[in-house]
């Protein structure tokens, strides 16, 4: 990783002077090390991910679930949240960034572009940097400690294996639900049906991508902790989100309000709606 990268940094060094925009030599350190940065957390992932694992393709899936599947199945669930539920504030909106920066912001590949973008952020870079450096630690363990490979299956620990089923499952399920929802009259029991429709369809695709075949077996023990989730999932789903949207702060405790809608953005209006306005909504 270093050497390509100092060869890539001595010709940038001497090709400087014959570019048509400038690029000072404190340009390319600054370069130099962001970049050793961010290849060395992915490096550090992809070697530990590579030892849960007995398959390349499994392992190129597993680095890219790592990395975007936290954003996602937040996202997802932010946006199942705002078409059930009202107050849901999803866009960043003055003086706070919003329910989905929670995560975004906190997501390595967007992290890092945002960085190289808006300047670094140290505490951070320092805390993925440990991770990295904890991560090949683990990986030099692991590799010191096995014995032997077990080809039979896609992953060397059917635990791992189990989670991943389930937060994919899930996220599937609010993907397709959301789909087939945005079609469908907004009915309770459309919604039931969607989301029901999108875990089953989703644990079948899933377990083809993991198993590496289109003559999947059905495991009980996955299929019962991926329905357990599921029904845990919407259990913590209803009960955090209704105190989110039923939570009302003191009065002394508002300094201004702000009313956000479809309609306002859309618009430009700063003036109320009759919903928006109303002392029951």
């Amino acid at each position: 990783i270093i050497v390509p990268l100092a060869v890539t940094a001595l010709i940038l060094f001497f090709e400087r002077y014959f570019l048509a925009f400038e690029i000072t030599f404190i340009q390319i350190v600054e370069w130099f090390f962001y970049t050793l940065f961010v290849l060395f957390v992915v490096f550090g992932v992809a070697v530990f991910l590579g030892f849960l694992v007995n398959s390349i393709f499994v392992h190129m899936q597993l680095v890219i679930i790592v990395f975007f599947l936290p954003l996602v199945f937040w996202g997802l669930t932010v946006m199942v949240a705002d078409m059930l539920y009202d107050g849901i504030v999803t866009a960043p909106t003055t003086g706070g960034g919003g329910l989905l920066s929670v995560v975004t912001e906190n997501t390595f590949p967007i992290f890092a572009v945002q960085q190289a973008m808006e300047g670094l952020i140290l505490w951070k870079t320092i805390i993925w940097s440990l991770l990295a450096v904890i991560l090949i630690v683990f990986s030099y363990v692991i590799y010191n400690r096995s014995r032997n490979e077990d080809i039979h299956h896609t992953f060397t620990n059917t635990w791992v294996r189990d989670i991943l089923v389930a937060f994919i499952t899930i996220s599937g399920m609010l993907l397709l639900g959301l789909a087939i929802s945005f079609a469908l009259p907004r009915l309770t029991l459309v919604f039931i049906l969607s989301f029901i429709i999108g875990a089953v369809f989703s644990y079948i695709v899933q377990e083809m991508f993991f198993q590496g075949t289109a003559k999947i077996q059905f495991r009980r023990r996955s299929i019962v902790i991926t329905a357990v989730s599921i029904v845990l999932f919407w259990i913590l789903f209803v009960f955090g989100w209704q105190q989110y949207t039923s939570y009302v702060p003191e009065e002394g405790e508002v300094d201004s309000v702000s009313i956000n809608a479809h309609w306002a953005s859309m618009y430009g209006s700063g003036g109320g709606s009759s919903d928006g306005m109303s002392e029951d909504y």
